[in-house]
């Protein structure tokens, strides 16, 4: 009786510590903590407060971001962020859209949009393709991709090279203008950038 007693103490004991050693190995450290996305949001987004969630992370979480409110909110994002994503600074911009920027679609099949390279946020230079009077020849330079959008989805969400994307663009009126006059004489692809690939 006296050592069935001692042994339901014991497994208390080592019960009531187990619980103990998890929540102080749970507990975040001071100061680990950041902002996720409650919602997925695309790039070029001004973040609002309600599409975004404070946690405190965890010392097993990698790359975590320690980020106040004002280091995220009123931001913009410069790539599309999924939701339940940790925030980290690289994705946003101080910079808003001006309100000369217009969001322009173009499609365009997977080959000619660099869709191996290509992702929402980058900067690129539209080319207009060589025809019999004209030589290949860059017409934009410094684009913003805004957003890419597969007609068609595959199971992991890549975009499928036997199939088009509609490329939207963050552009000026004027940008939007030589496109136009571009697309009446030949076809248009995009070039990625050396340092967008760094």
């Amino acid at each position: 009786m006296k050592s069935r007693l001692i042994r339901i103490v014991l497994a208390l004991v080592v019960a009531v510590g187990a619980g103990v050693g998890y929540y102080v190995y749970a507990q975040p450290e001071p100061g680990k903590t950041g902002y996720i996305a409650l919602e997925d949001i695309p790039a070029g987004h001004v973040l609002e407060a309600e599409k975004l969630a404070f946690v405190e992370i965890h010392t097993d979480v990698e790359d975590y971001a320690v980020l106040a409110p004002e280091d995220v909110v009123g931001k913009v994002t410069d790539v599309a962020i999924r939701q339940g994503e940790l925030i980290n600074p690289s994705f946003l911009r101080d910079e808003t859209v001006s309100e000369n920027i217009r969001y322009y679609t173009q499609d365009v099949s997977y080959v000619r949009a660099n869709g191996p390279i290509v992702k929402e946020g980058m900067v690129v230079d539209v080319w207009a393709s060589a025809t019999e009077n004209h030589e290949a020849r860059q017409i934009l330079s410094g684009v913003r991709v805004h957003r890419l959008v597969p007609h068609q989805r595959t199971d992991d969400g890549s975009i499928s090279p036997n199939q088009n994307v509609s490329v939207v663009f963050e552009m000026t009126e004027e940008q939007i203008r030589v496109v136009e006059a571009a697309k009446q004489y030949a076809d248009l692809f995009l070039v990625v950038r050396g340092d967008e690939l760094r």
